[in-house]
């Protein structure tokens, strides 16, 4: 006898819909028990606008039209050992080279790649939005859609041990109001500044607010191979709610490598 077409449909539909119990000659479980309510999140139409915490969308402040609250402070050099201070210096005058001759930089923005940490936390007028949530800190830069986790009250992993990443390996606590960070494992092609840096790195910031709507993150980078000593400098960043972040891809980048020398592909 020929089984139809639809009759095979139905076939498979009906295998589809039984539970397993039943396809092996068993009664089928009980249902699964309905989730208890107190983890659903409440119905809303409105987004979340409390200032009394980190939660929200921030901006690097710059001190633009408002002489009533200073600007973040200017970063000083860092004080690299003279044989790193060398390769910042050629990279510079390498840049300014490419620059007089109209050719884009070698940059990781150059290369479609995400800047990394801690650049991400000062990314020019890009805003950066702090989620907090249960056991972790969520940081999104709109630049490139940078997202930077921190896990709290977990314990950190060695220097050295880590898989480097572009955003490293970070874990925090909260001392009373302030969220201490302790970063790791940042790729060595992850430049802050164009400063190097090596796997030895170490970065450390105590973000708090000063005000309900403006945040302080102080950051102290450490690095024994790299460095002379501490390199410490302050972020003023400003609440920007209730703001959205747009979405922003690296998807039609015209800048390409061309033998270690960065072109620019012009369309015809």
């Amino acid at each position: 006898m020929k089984t139809s077409k639809l009759s095979w449909v139905c076939l498979a539909a009906t295998v589809a819909l039984t539970p397993v119990g039943a396809l092996a000659g068993q009664p089928a479980g009980p249902p699964p028990a309905p989730i208890d309510p107190q983890y659903l999140s409440p119905p809303t139409s409105k987004r979340v606008t409390d200032t009394s915490g980190i939660n929200g969308v921030w901006e690097t402040w710059l001190g633009r039209n408002d002489p009533a609250h200073p600007p973040s402070p200017n970063i000083p050099p860092a004080p690299l050992k003279p044989e790193y201070q060398a390769k910042v210096d050629a990279t510079a005058r390498a840049n300014r080279e490419a620059t007089a001759k109209g050719l884009p930089p070698t940059t990781a923005w150059s290369q479609c790649l995400p800047e990394g940490f801690p650049s991400m936390m000062r990314s020019g007028s890009f805003a950066v939005e702090m989620l907090v949530t249960p056991g972790q800190v969520t940081m999104i830069n709109e630049l490139l859609n940078q997202v930077h986790r921190i896990y709290l009250d977990e314990p950190q992993g060695r220097i050295g041990e880590v898989e480097p990443v572009f955003f490293g390996h970070s874990v925090g606590h909260w001392e009373g109001d302030t969220l201490v960070v302790d970063t790791i494992g940042v790729k060595e092609d992850a430049l802050f500044r164009d400063t190097p840096h090596s796997d030895q790195q170490r970065i450390v910031e105590r973000i708090r607010l000063i005000s309900p709507d403006w945040l302080e993150d102080q950051t102290t980078i450490e690095d024994p191979v790299v460095l002379t000593g501490p390199w410490k400098f302050t972020w003023i960043m400003k609440r920007n709610n209730p703001a959205k972040l747009q979405e922003y891809v690296c998807e039609a980048n015209r800048e390409y490598d061309d033998n270690g020398a960065q072109r620019l592909r012009v369309s015809r």
